[in-house]
Formats: structure tokens, C-alpha cells, sequence
């Protein structure tokens, strides 16, 4: 047997309990769940304390005892099965509390069992996972179980409804059977002494309930033979079974089914700990919206906390749907007031759902920031969505629905909002500065805006490594087999870019050209061309340098005018960025000197307008191009506005509160960190 090839489960009794196990391959199949024996030959494992002692009022009280008895329940496994860790262990703690359940998960911990291998199940619920593991005829049109133990009899009801589209199951303690029996003697006699009382209490709790079988279990039922009459009640109209591993295999199949839900099959589980809602978020691309579902109906609230990151461009709200049962989706509208707003498609978010208990789902959407590109700003939005917790089927008409309105959002031209991958847990250093990227979103942003810093040895075995660290191994894969191949480098880039999400097909590509381009050009040809992505990234002290070592070096017989126009040209973009207007206008004279571009020639006479500002007078009085030029830059002042910083700028504005003046101030100082941090990336 390999490492994390079967599962197992484990009963904790009050004073006896129980382990068993099943192949992973086997893991839809209850008749393959093997008990492990004492060495007497019994199925139950003697506590060092009664469970009552180690558990009190909901809370561990002697976490190293509880510890004790994992351990010497897995010794016993490891003498059956002595290869690897388990892929994941199922726990039946009758008395359910979830301070109680992480104290079972921290005592694994201890036993060297990883705490998402864990899963912690109510009576309930592993009583469910048993019944969901026998045949369909045995649960059609519902099961019993009898729990006799010392503190009398547990009596529970399992049975699947209809409701709207869907089937649930519930698991419920049956009315007014709470009749206690007991404390006695094991065995035969004991059972046979309270026939009479025994069969009163059958006949109260199966009154009006339609089973297909029955099951007896518990230390004061753990006996060869039962009082034939008692039998023959139980056995009219139903099959009825006897034993003390349906706590035991009922949370090994729960813990194989490791919350796929896949062993209750068309049901969706409704018992105690199990959330009844789904939860999904809306996502958007191309001015459209689906459906990405978070959490299922169904699944145990102690396992149903989501954690998810998104890249958000031109958004508004993130909208989230909350089904509760059969009730129209509630719309959950958490705002993005205050968030970040930027074109460059580098604001990452975080989506926490939390459930406290099966009453509630807590949302919670921060800013995560860029990683080291952007900071965080720590902004958040709250929400918390009251569920329907009620178990039982309900009993008025399926017609009565809660009044909620489908989600029909407006959404922005060009907005999106896609899944981004999970953070590594150590970063990757890139670049000659080293700088930090901790998701594939973020390597791939690096490489879309400094493609010219990049070289051959950026493909190496620590990308590779930190790919697989994002979940994005089989990107590792692929990139090392177009290493082993020597494919050129511009596709492997061209699979981290898909693999991020980011950017088009049609950016992609023309990328790719340009970095092919850039690889087999001359060397001024490629100081140039990166001068060209500097500008574009805004980095334009770098830009300029490169520039000027072209202009101040040796002049390439091979290179024509027109390309020293260019760079002239390209100087003059750099100054005019920079407000540097006379300088621009020169540099713009020159490029239009050698390139005798109308381009170069418009760009000189914009610059001289702005230089001079409202000294400027035209040598020719109206001149067609001089009216050209001013309404140029007319637009370009008007289109301002439609900036990203301007739009924010603008919403502080409108936002403003005289009744809350520190939070206008706060907002203020983030607006002009921002302005902060461009700054010195032009200067970069």
C-alpha cells in the first residue's frame, strides 16, 4: 500500500472507541471498510478516561489524554497497514461542540496527521455516511438508528425531501423519545429484563414513521441475542440490522468522500453542521457575467470557509449570490468605494467567507495589494447573510419563495473581474533589482512591462519551482520541455502570459513579435526599442538614457536618417512627459529634420505652444496647423478626466463627508502616496 492511498475513521466512545479503514480505491464502497481488532479479538480500543472526563461543557479539558488515545489508535492501524500516512481521517465525536472538534484536529496535529486531513462529524453525520453507504433500498423512504449507551437512547431519523429542484437529507432526533434506560448490566439478560419497556418505546418512536430499516447500536445492544419478541416488532415491514461500527464506517466514507459530496449522490445533506446555502460570485469578461461557485450546498460549516483572490479592473462592486435552499439567489453588492483604481490591470482582491456556524455566512472583500508593484491600501467591505438553518422538510408550499431580486447589475464597458491564483508562500526574486513577485498574476505582469530586461536564464529551475508553489504545476511542466526542446524563449514567456490571465491573445502576440524583434535587432535598434517600452512603462529616466547613448554615440553607417529621427523623436516624448516643453520642442525640430515626419513636425509646434503658454503668438496669424496644434492639446487636457487618478480624485471628491473630515484627509494622503510612488517610478 502507498502513502495516502486509503482513509480512516475513528468512533470516539465514551469509554471504548474504534478505528477502521478503506483503500482509497475502494472509497465509494462501505462492505470495504476494514475494523481494526484489539488483540482479543474486539473491535473496541479501552479509553485510558471516559470521554465525559475529557470533554466538559463543550470544551477539551485534557487535550493530552485525547492525544493518548489517537495515538494508540493509529499503532493499531499501523500494525495492519504500515505504509504512509492516511489521505484522510474521519472523527465521530458524539458530543459535538466545534471547540471540541478543533481540539480533536490539534491532537491529531500532535500525531503527525496534517489538520486539513481532518474532518470532524456529528453522531448525525456519520450515522448519514453509513446509510449513504449501504444500498438505496435500505434508506427508501427512510432509516433509524436506536443508540443505546449509558446515558439511554439516542433515537434519529434519516430521510430525503424534495424541495423545489433539489433533494435533501436531514438526520433529526425523533419527538418525545428522549426515554432513558440504563444504567445496566451488558448482555443478554439485561435486554431481556426490559423487553416490555423496550418494546413500548419502539412502538412510540416508529408511530407514524415509515422506515426501510433499522439500526440498533451502542455498548447496551452489543449483544449476540435479542429477546425474540423484541425482534420479531422490530422486523415487521423492515429490515433491521445489529452491530457497533456504523459510527465508525459511517465517518470513514464520510472522510473519503472528503466533501465532494459525491457519496450522497442527487441529495444534498441538510443535517446537523451542514450549511444549506451556495455561494458563488459573479465574474465578468467582455461585458458579460457567470457564475463561479465558492461553496456548495451542503458541505460541513467547519470545512466551508473560502478564502479566493481576484484581478478587478473597472468595477464598481463585486457581487456575490447566496441560495438558500429554493428561495430566489440574494444579491450581496460589496462595494469597491475606495478601492484602488487602475488601468494596468494590477488590483487584486480578496474574498473571505467565513461561517461561524450554519446560521450565518460572514463575506469579507480587502485589497490585497500588487504584490511589490502596489501596496495595499488595507481597504475592506463587510457583509453578513443570515441562512435558513432549519432541518426539516419544510411544510408550506413550495410556491412561498423569499422576495429577492436575480442579479441584473449594470455593468462598465471594458470592466472584468477574473480568479487569480493563490500566493506562494516565498517569493520570486526577478529582475536586476530583485524585486518580489508571489503569484503567476504578478510574474506575469513583470514580464508584459519589462520584457526588455529580460534574458535567456529567466526560464530556471527557481521560476519553475515557484510555479509549481502557485498551483501551476503543469505550466512548470511545459516550460521545462520547451527548455529541454530550446524552443525560443519568446514562447515560454508567451505560456506564462496565458497562464496569468492578464492580457489578450492579440497582446500576447504582438509581445512576442516585439520581443523577437528586440532579441534579433542591431544594438542601437534594441536600445531604442526599450527606450520605447520604457516610455510605455512610464519609467522615463531610464528611457532618456538610453536615448542619449544612441544620440552621443558613434553613428551606424548601417541605420538610416529615419531611424535617428525616431529616437530624436522618442527623446522629445520623454521631455514632454517630463514638462521639459523647450527641450521637447528641439528634439522634435530635430527628428522631423531627418525623418520628415508630419508626426515629428505637429509634435515641435504642440511642444513650442506649451512652452511659451500664452506668450506664444503664431509667426502667421490663424495657421491652419497652429489651430491644429492648440485643438490637440485641447483634448488632451479634456481627456484628462478619464484617467484613473482623476476618477478617483473625482469620487473622493463627491464621496466627501464635512461630517467626517479625518476620513477625507485619510483618502487624500493615500491619493497622493499614489502620486508618490508614479513619481518615482518616472524617475526609475
Amino acid at each position: 500500500m502507498q502513502p495516502g492511498d486509503y482513509y480512516v475513521g475513528i468512533d470516539l466512545g465514551e469509554r471504548f472507541s474504534q478505528i477502521c479503514f478503506i483503500p482509497g480505491a475502494d472509497k465509494a464502497n462501505a462492505r470495504a471498510v476494514e475494523n481494526i481488532t484489539t488483540g482479543k479479538g474486539s473491535y473496541l480500543f479501552p479509553n485510558g478516561a471516559p470521554l465525559s472526563r475529557i470533554f466538559k461543557n463543550g470544551t477539551c479539558t485534557d487535550p493530552e489524554q485525547l492525544e493518548k488515545i489517537f495515538r494508540g489508535l493509529l499503532s493499531a492501524l499501523k500494525e495492519k497497514k504500515t505504509a504512509g500516512s492516511p489521505a484522510g481521517i474521519g472523527v465521530c465525536l458524539h458530543e459535538f461542540s466545534k471547540e471540541n472538534a478543533a481540539a480533536v484536529t490539534a491532537a491529531l496535529e500532535k500525531c503527525g496527521i496534517a489538520a486539513m486531513k481532518t474532518s470532524v462529524f456529528s453522531r448525525e453525520e456519520a450515522f448519514a455516511g453509513y446509510v449513504y453507504g449501504m444500498p438505496p433500498a435500505l434508506r427508501d423512504p427512510g432509516s433509524m438508528v436506536f443508540d443505546y449507551g449509558e446515558t439511554g437512547i439516542f433515537s434519529y431519523f434519516l430521510k430525503e425531501y424534495r424541495s423545489g429542484k433539489n433533494v435533501y437529507t436531514t438526520v433529526t432526533p425523533l419527538a418525545g423519545s428522549l426515554q432513558l434506560f440504563g444504567p445496566g448490566v451488558l448482555g443478554r439478560e439485561a435486554l431481556a429484563d426490559q423487553e416490555s419497556d423496550l418494546s413500548d418505546f419502539f412502538n412510540e418512536s416508529l408511530k407514524g414513521q415509515n422506515c426501510a430499516a433499522i439500526y440498533l447500536t451502542g455498548c447496551y445492544f452489543d449483544t449476540d441475542q435479542f429477546p425474540e419478541g423484541l425482534l420479531k416488532k422490530l422486523c415487521t415491514g423492515r429490515r433491521v440490522f445489529a452491530g457497533q461500527n456504523l459510527y465508525v464506517k459511517g465517518a470513514c466514507l464520510l472522510a473519503a468522500d472528503d466533501g465532494t459530496l459525491k457519496l450522497f449522490g442527487r441529495s444534498i445533506p441538510a443535517m446537523q453542521n451542514r450549511i444549506t446555502a451556495g455561494i458563488s460570485v459573479i465574474l465578468m469578461q467582455g461585458g458579460r457575467g457567470r457564475e463561479l461557485t465558492l461553496v456548495r450546498q451542503g458541505e460541513s460549516y467547519l470545512k466551508a470557509d473560502r478564502t479566493c483572490y481576484f484581478m478587478e479592473e473597472g468595477l464598481n462592486s463585486v457581487t456575490v449570490l447566496v441560495r438558500d435552499r429554493e428561495k430566489e439567489p440574494q444579491t450581496v453588492q460589496l462595494s469597491l468605494t475606495g478601492f484602488p483604481a487602475r488601468d494596468d490591470r494590477s488590483v487584486r482582491l480578496k474574498l473571505t467567507v467565513h461561517f461561524p456556524g450554519t446560521d450565518k455566512a460572514e463575506l469579507k472583500l480587502e485589497d490585497d495589494g500588487f504584490g511589490a508593484f502596489y501596496a495595499s491600501t488595507e481597504r475592506s467591505a463587510e457583509e453578513t447573510v443570515e441562512l435558513d438553518e432549519k432541518k426539516e422538510a419544510p411544510g408550506e408550499s413550495q410556491d412561498q419563495k423569499a422576495a429577492a431580486k436575480p442579479f441584473s447589475a449594470v455593468i462598465p464597458k471594458g470592466a472584468w473581474l477574473m480568479p487569480a491564483g493563490t500566493p506562494a508562500r516565498h517569493p520570486l526574486p526577478v529582475g536586476k533589482s530583485q524585486r518580489c513577485v508571489w503569484s503567476v498574476e504578478e510574474l506575469g505582469y513583470y514580464i508584459y512591462h519589462s520584457m526588455y530586461l529580460i534574458e535567456r536564464d529567466f526560464i530556471n529551475a527557481g521560476l519553475l519551482q515557484f510555479l509549481k508553489s502557485t498551483g501551476s504545476g503543469r505550466l512548470a511542466a511545459n516550460l521545462a520541455s520547451q527548455i529541454q526542446k530550446e524552443e525560443p524563449l519568446s514562447k515560454s514567456l508567451s505560456s506564462i502570459l496565458k497562464e496569468c490571465g492578464l492580457y489578450t491573445e492579440d497582446e500576447i502576440s504582438r509581445l512576442s513579435v516585439q520581443f523577437d524583434s528586440l532579441k534579433a535587432a542591431r544594438p542601437y535598434q534594441r536600445m531604442n526599442m526599450v527606450a520605447e517600452n520604457l516610455i510605455v512603462n512610464d519609467c522615463l529616466n531610464s528611457a532618456m538614457e538610453n536615448l542619449n547613448k544612441i544620440i552621443a554615440g558613434p553613428r551606424d553607417a548601417s541605420l538610416s536618417d529615419r531611424f535617428y529621427g525616431r529616437v530624436w523623436h522618442n527623446l522629445g516624448i520623454v521631455y514632454t512627459r517630463c514638462f521639459l516643453f523647450d527641450r521637447a520642442a528641439e528634439c522634435f525640430a530635430k527628428a522631423f529634420e531627418l525623418n520628415e515626419e508630419p508626426a515629428s513636425s505637429m509634435a515641435a509646434l504642440q511642444a513650442k505652444i506649451l512652452a511659451r503658454g500664452s506668450a506664444y503668438v503664431s509667426a502667421k496669424a490663424e495657421d491652419p496647423e497652429d489651430v491644429r496644434a492648440k485643438k490637440a492639446i485641447s483634448s488632451t487636457r479634456d481627456n484628462a478626466r478619464f484617467t484613473a487618478q482623476w476618477r478617483l480624485l473625482e469620487q473622493i471628491e463627491s464621496e466627501k463627508d464635512p461630517g467626517k473630515p479625518e476620513e477625507y484627509y485619510s483618502r487624500m494622503g493615500e491619493f497622493l502616496e499614489e502620486l508618490k510612488d508614479s513619481y518615482l517610478k518616472l524617475t526609475n
